[in-house]
């Protein structure tokens, strides 16, 4: 299989990581969407071509699995950055994702708001569970 769409999502990481307020989703949305390239789970990106998934069997659609308020960028600012000036030398390897699975290099940590708000978007939705089940 091609690296190409792995690269593009490692350029849209690097994107993330220098304007963290200028995507609607976090790194761990990438993370998760690079996963699911390969899980085959999800159809939506099984081959090359519409052709090509026409003659798979059905499968889930993808984008629905990847709208959980866990890949919410809470910090998100609409309009904020309309030109992107881009550091080059703020480039670095995304560990958390190329190393994922190596037990002796230590993952790199979220920002500590993206991860509290994650953790707050997800107590809001067990929540609002919680109440649908009282009501």
């Amino acid at each position: 299989s091609s690296p190409v769409f792995l690269q593009y999502v490692d350029c849209v990481h690097q994107l993330c990581e220098q304007f963290p307020s200028a995507f609607e989703f976090n790194s761990l949305y990438l993370a998760e969407l690079l996963h699911h390239l390969t899980s085959c789970l999800h159809g939506t990106l099984l081959g090359n071509c519409e052709r090509q998934r026409a003659d798979l069997p059905p499968t889930l659609p993808l984008w629905p699995a990847l709208s959980e308020p866990r890949f919410v960028n809470q910090s998100y600012a609409p309009g904020a950055h309309t030109t992107l000036h881009i550091d080059p030398g703020a480039v670095r390897p995304w560990t958390a994702y190329y190393c994922r699975g190596a037990e002796r290099i230590k993952m790199e940590q979220l920002p500590l708001l993206e991860t509290r708000c994650s953790q707050l978007a997800d107590e809001t939705e067990r929540l609002r569970r919680r109440l649908q089940q009282l009501a």
